[in-house]
């Protein structure tokens, strides 16, 4: 089965762990590798009914509710925006996941998600620095598995270019997001 099948967890699949007893609705998985510290929030619905919107305080996250947090969601792609102090997670289809990578907004570009793993970022990225002017960093991509970044371009900077291995990459800008993909021939980095 192609992983990108995947779509919702109603029926058992090679990847899944035991569906059938009590399954909690919230994990937080926290990632701090050299280069970047942050969060990946999953809701998981393991059941027959849509489970409603929810609001969720920061700070019962563990987080600092006095500071400005990116979450953008892994599944959908769509970017939730800037939030302070609370988060409004959207309703969730039946048998339904949502997976929300929570960074500290910066005042200057930055990453906000990859698609390359639901932990958006701590598989794939091997490394990441602000050059001052660039976002530089090394990605483990997979042949023939379109590869993504989502990268937040505040006001007061504009995107130039973006390259992969020195060559030209697809680029779109969307608001404040800038999406890079490119399609990698090899499993390299």
């Amino acid at each position: 089965m192609e992983r990108t099948a995947i779509t919702s967890g109603a029926n058992p699949t090679p990847v899944d762990a035991d569906q059938f007893g009590p399954v909690c609705p919230w994990w937080l998985n926290e990632f701090d590798r050299p280069f970047e510290h942050w969060y990946v929030l999953h809701r998981l619905n393991w059941s027959s009914s849509p489970a409603e919107a929810a609001t969720l305080r920061l700070g019962d996250l563990g987080l600092d509710p006095g500071k400005t947090y990116l979450v953008y969601e892994f599944w959908s792609h769509q970017f939730l925006g800037s939030i302070t102090g609370q988060m409004e997670v959207p309703a969730i289809k039946a048998m339904g996941l949502a997976s929300f990578a929570i960074r500290e907004q910066l005042a200057r570009p930055q990453l906000v998600s990859t698609s390359r793993h639901l932990s958006q970022g701590a598989m794939d990225l091997a490394s990441l620095e602000w050059s001052g002017k660039s976002l530089v960093g090394r990605s483990r991509v997979v042949a023939r598995d379109r590869y993504e970044l989502v990268v937040r371009v505040p006001a007061g900077f504009k995107f130039g270019s973006a390259e992969v291995a020195r060559r030209p990459a697809e680029a779109r800008v969307e608001g404040e997001l800038l999406r890079v993909a490119w399609d990698p021939e090899a499993t390299a980095d």
